[in-house]
């Protein structure tokens, strides 16, 4: 029997749920779930193993994007002050406490705003030992 041809990339959407999370990829009938993120994150990668019956370890050579809505996000970092991320990242508090609830969606520059304040944080904090 012939393997699946694998993909240039997979694009999976995450969603926070009562129990944990849910992930499915975009364009294939993948998806999982886990109580944690970063299982969320292996199982995804073990679904598309089986799927085109690889080891996880051809399948993480491929690229991957993950996508978190907002809501779901700070809903999980609750320990991100918004009023204080809103302002070192240049947007109105207001408006992004409307990303947070889910009652607006930002626009595609809001948005790099965003990815780019929380992966500077993440840069940031894992420049750090701590004793």
């Amino acid at each position: 029997m012939k393997k699946l041809k694998l993909p240039k990339k997979f694009c999976w959407r995450i969603e926070q749920t009562e129990s944990g999370f849910s992930a499915y990829e975009c364009k294939l009938p993948l998806y999982t779930t886990a109580v944690e993120m970063v299982d969320l994150l292996n199982h995804c990668y073990e679904a598309e193993a089986l799927y085109f019956e690889r080891e996880e370890s051809e399948v993480a050579l491929i690229a991957h994007q993950f996508i978190w809505d907002w809501r779901s996000f700070f809903n999980h970092y609750r320990i991100l002050n918004a009023r204080l991320f809103a302002k070192r990242i240049g947007i109105n508090p207001a408006l992004l406490s409307q990303y947070m609830s889910g009652n607006k969606v930002p626009s595609w520059r809001q948005q790099q705003k965003l990815v780019a304040g929380v992966k500077k944080i993440g840069e940031e904090l894992s420049q750090f030992d701590f004793l």
